[in-house]
């Protein structure tokens, strides 16, 4: 079973981040945390570590262990629960499974069809140009992306233009802003759709989610408070 928590980050008192950072049992983050200078990019880097202690415990998880794979994806050393965590705007979330899993977050901004035109395939950078809601669209494509390549445990090191993004409804000439349509991950290379790899998608204030398990649809988003 796969589940996805979020926690909104502004909320965590400025005056008590020091104090809050010192508890967290990651060294590693911990260092992280110290070196922002932003106190928004403190919060964010805190908030992933509390995110994650809470989730660890409600699963019932005593040894907190994390290691990485060889792109950089944490994982624990010791326990065959799976997670990835994003952050970005006032919201870090976290996708825990029993099997691969990959979560992205992003605050709405402006949306560049240059970086489309380069980073998305043909297909994906076409429905864009065709969108009625380019920020929307874009974004909306980002998160599917991401949470993918991150799911497969290689992040950026796996092309964005290898794959597309595509939907069970013909949308050929718009993504359809309304956020119909089933996603599902096309391999460009072999004409085919990649197994399990299973999409939802949650919307946040301002900024949207995806989640790409190899299993499940995630039924909700369970927002945590600190």
């Amino acid at each position: 079973m796969t589940k996805c928590y979020a926690l909104n980050v502004s909320t965590i008192d400025e005056s008590k981040l020091v104090e809050i950072a010192s508890l967290l049992p990651w060294q590693e983050r911990r260092e992280k945390a110290s070196r922002y200078l932003h106190i928004k990019d403190k919060r964010l880097c805190i908030g992933a570590g509390i995110l994650l202690y809470r989730i660890f415990i409600k699963n019932g998880i005593s040894d907190l262990t994390l290691s990485k794979n060889e792109y950089g994806k944490e994982y624990l050393k010791n326990s065959d629960l799976h997670f990835n965590l994003s952050h970005s705007g006032d919201y870090v979330v976290c996708a825990v499974s029993d099997a691969e899993v990959g979560i992205d977050t992003e605050f709405l901004s402006d949306a560049d069809l240059t970086v489309a035109e380069k980073c998305f395939t043909n297909y994906e950078y076409k429905m864009l140009q065709n969108s009625q809601n380019i920020r929307s669209d874009f974004f909306r494509l980002w998160t599917l992306k991401e949470s993918f390549v991150k799911k497969i445990g290689m992040g950026m090191f796996f092309p964005f233009n290898s794959f597309s993004v595509k939907f069970d409804d013909d949308y050929t000439t718009s993504i359809c802003d309304a956020r119909s349509g089933n996603p599902f991950a096309w391999n460009e290379i072999n004409h085919t759709v990649y197994e399990n790899a299973v999409f939802t998608e949650f919307v946040l204030p301002e900024q949207y989610v995806a989640v790409c398990s190899a299993t499940d649809k995630i039924q909700h988003m369970e927002i945590l408070k600190i």
